[in-house]
């Protein structure tokens, strides 16, 4: 690594760090325009302009990597504060109702849970249907366009076949 210096090539040294002061400097000691390109003279390998950029863009990535990770820790911890909260009720029901009575009730919620998905599935789909069906009919309409027709009346019954599976 050279530090504060600056990578020179030199065309018959290779690569060399040079202490410098500025790319300034660099250009002061090279020799005159006019001599050809296997002067002694070093080239500048890499460009100092870019290096303020490239810092501003590195500190403004840890910027959001720092904001991320403080949202991060506080989501984790508002989590472990509502999983505390929640065994504790969950300790104080079976305490009070005892764990059978408990998970009977749990078994009911879990159920009531998993009828009012199926409900939004079954709206869901019937909504699907209602479409494809208004989709049907104008292909049907239509008896220049046979394939609208036939692609129309697929949708319709695939959304009566999604529909007979939601209803299991």
């Amino acid at each position: 690594m050279c530090g504060p210096a600056l990578v020179l090539a030199d065309p018959k040294a290779g690569f060399r760090c040079t202490p410098v002061a500025s790319a300034f400097a660099v250009a002061e000691s090279c020799a005159p325009e006019g001599q050809d390109e296997d002067s002694e003279c070093p080239k500048v390998v890499r460009s100092t302009s870019a290096v303020p950029e490239l810092l501003e863009e590195m500190n403004h990535s840890a910027e959001q990597t720092n904001k991320l990770e403080l949202h991060a820790s506080k989501a984790e911890m508002r989590y472990r504060q509502r999983l505390a909260h929640w065994s504790r009720l969950h300790r104080n029901l079976i305490e009070e109702h005892g764990a059978q009575s408990v998970d009977r009730a749990r078994r009911y919620f879990e159920a009531e849970e998993a009828l009012k998905a199926a409900a939004e599935r079954i709206q869901n789909i019937s909504h699907q249907i209602s479409a494809a069906g208004q989709d049907a009919k104008a292909a049907a309409g239509m008896e220049a366009n046979d394939e609208m027709a036939a692609q129309g009346k697929l949708e319709h019954e695939v959304a009566l076949v999604c529909f007979s599976k939601a209803l299991r």
